[in-house]
């Protein structure tokens, strides 16, 4: 959800966000990025070199599909 809703975010900003460890995250955006889910960039951010994580295509719909169908099951 924290990568839908963010067009492009510092491993460091979502580590923040979701309150987790470094190593948590690092298995979790290695297992996106293997899936062809995430993008993963470096780029200089405010003067620091930041990995920048963003979803592609493919992800942006697997997550709306999976949205729609559990807001289906949650209304019935």
């Amino acid at each position: 959800k924290v990568l839908h809703e963010y067009t492009q975010i510092t491993s460091s900003e979502l580590r923040n966000i979701l309150e987790i460890s470094w190593g948590v995250l690092r298995q979790n955006l290695q297992a996106l990025e293997k899936n062809n889910y995430i993008e993963i960039e470096r780029k200089f951010v405010d003067g620091k070199a930041s990995k920048v994580v963003s979803l592609n295509h493919l992800a942006i719909q697997e997550y709306s599909r999976l949205k729609s169908v559990l807001l289906e099951l949650f209304t019935i």
